[in-house]
């Protein structure tokens, strides 16, 4: 994609962006950044149009599997998680329900997909979906059952 650096954009555009505590710079970096997020927002949006249209059921799992190298380690002094936390989302040209895991690993997304899918699962991936739901990274604050900790216990 054309969000892995350098980011270099030559068209001008509205879209611009600054990070408190970045250099003049490093501004620049993340306001191309952001307009070429933009550009892959559109092409993103286009694609999936087209699956859209098609006359077989499809799915589609897009992530990114790491942030940008533009940001510099200071901004992470704070809560250094956030430097490992990317977006994600899977969509369907089919009915599926909406799932919402707040954090997943992307050793997740098989038994998020095929749970999304409704699809027929063998033992291991039964295992990966038990995984998913009751001890993956944002399961730290669940008991046993997979039910949410009253806040004195967390």
């Amino acid at each position: 994609m054309q969000n892995h650096g350098p980011w270099f954009e030559t068209n001008l555009s509205d879209i611009t962006a600054n990070g408190e505590g970045l250099t003049s710079d490093q501004n620049a970096s993340l306001t191309n950044y952001a307009r070429l997020l933009n550009y892959t927002d559109s092409s993103t949006a286009e694609f999936l149009q087209k699956l859209e249209g098609i006359d077989k059921k499809i799915t589609v799992v897009f992530y990114g599997d790491h942030l940008p190298g533009l940001y510099p380690q200071t901004m992470f002094n704070d809560n250094p998680e956030l430097q490992y936390l990317t977006d994600y989302f899977i969509w369907s040209n089919h009915g599926t329900v909406k799932d919402d895991y707040p954090l997943v690993n992307s050793s997740d997304f098989p038994a998020e997909l095929l749970a999304h899918t409704n699809s027929r699962v063998s033992p291991y991936y039964a295992l990966l979906t038990e995984v998913l739901n009751k001890a993956s990274v944002d399961k730290d604050k669940l008991d046993s059952g997979g039910k949410k900790l009253p806040m004195i216990l967390k």
